[in-house]
């Protein structure tokens, strides 16, 4: 029980605050490091048993800090307001306030060790990456993955605002020379479950033909290929950096569409990129693998860093999707396109939709 006589100096509230979550903040550091320990060195693999238990570590840190803010927090405050509501003493209030603090201080214990855990691990796993150890992208989006039920719940969040309506209405209108022709060739580099491309499909007239490829080899849960041959997911492991060699494997030697959403050239550039080397390495590539009048289709939403953290964390504590968890394919490349001499030579900006069915598309023109 923490008395007011211990609240006098800086020292004493350090000693306070190790005996409260020293040991949770310990716990953290020790699992954690453990963890990084026996996957740097490969005294063991990573295993779908290790993906489960990160995984559910992951959410338990967002339930947990979830349910701090929304009760305890408001609450705090409740009985703060209440005391001064009601005149209580000074003395008084400051006592009620310390059997609360301590309250709270053994509440948040267990999420400090699960916070620390989470920390360490995220920066575990960007160093594991960095020596090609171990890369969590392709663990993410297989079963138990943090990612797994991601495309699923995205694909819900893009119906309730009708997304696919809109993208049809809205592509046809900047590329209503390619809808005429008899024969339309929809390819998509980073398909993942294909959901989207699905939904698409059901959409679009009967003469394009999809093509659904993805990165990642085996994608649990994503769509099947259709009998009729209108659509079609190729099985392997195809990257989008090579998707004219990806398409001839397949006998198509042009595509008339390409979409990226938040697919290849999401993945091309990060925020320490000072020149855009990736994006126009996958726009050359784009290039080379589209006819002469087709178009790239990315996503262009704007969001702004607060927008996407609390969707983030909204989805990870509670399994609700109310916004896009990470900002738009266009706001990561936009920095590097306008300036970027070989798209602006090649391609044909337009800006199309409102809003979260925001679009932006690139026209091969020379």
């Amino acid at each position: 029980m923490i008395e007011s006589s211990m609240l006098s100096s800086p020292v004493e509230l350090l000693i306070i605050f190790m005996r409260y979550w020293g040991t949770s903040i310990f716990i953290g550091l020790t699992f954690s490091g453990l963890l990084y320990s026996l996957l740097r060195y490969k005294w063991i693999n990573f295993s779908n048993i290790l993906n489960r238990l990160n995984t559910t570590l992951d959410r338990l840190t967002y339930i947990a800090v979830f349910w701090f803010m929304v009760i305890l927090i408001p609450w705090s405050i409740a009985f703060i307001i209440m005391n001064v509501g009601f005149h209580t003493h000074s003395s008084e209030l400051h006592n009620s306030a310390l059997v609360l603090l301590n309250f709270i201080l053994f509440a948040v214990s267990i999420g400090f060790a699960l916070v620390t855990y989470q920390i360490i691990t995220i920066s575990s796993f960007k160093n594991l990456k960095k020596h090609k150890v171990l890369d969590m992208s392709d663990w993410d989006y297989i079963k138990g993955g943090k990612l797994y039920k991601w495309p699923d719940a995205t694909y819900r969040y893009l119906k309730k605002i009708k997304w696919y309506d809109q993208f049809y209405l809205d592509t046809r209108k900047v590329a209503s020379h390619i809808y005429k022709l008899p024969n339309v060739v929809f390819v998509s580099p980073s398909a993942n479950k294909g959901r989207i491309e699905e939904k698409l499909y059901d959409i679009f007239p009967k003469k394009i033909d999809f093509l659904l490829m993805d990165y990642v080899r085996n994608i649990e849960g994503k769509v099947t290929t259709k009998s009729n041959g209108k659509f079609t997911y190729v099985d392997g492991s195809f990257n989008g950096n090579n998707l004219k060699e990806n398409l001839s494997k397949v006998d198509i030697k042009f595509a008339d569409i390409i979409m990226d959403i938040r697919g290849c050239l999401w993945y091309s550039t990060n925020k320490d990129d000072k020149n855009g080397e990736g994006i126009t390495r996958v726009f050359k590539e784009y290039y080379k693998s589209i006819k002469m009048g087709g178009i790239i289709i990315i996503d262009a939403a704007e969001l702004s860093d607060y927008e996407v953290m609390f969707n983030s964390f909204i989805y990870k504590a509670t399994n609700y999707v109310c916004g896009f968890q990470e900002v738009s394919t266009y706001q990561k490349i936009e920095r590097f396109i306008f300036k970027d001499e070989f798209v602006s030579k090649h391609f044909e900006f337009e800006a199309i939709g409102k809003g979260s069915n925001s679009l932006y598309t690139f026209k091969k023109i020379a």
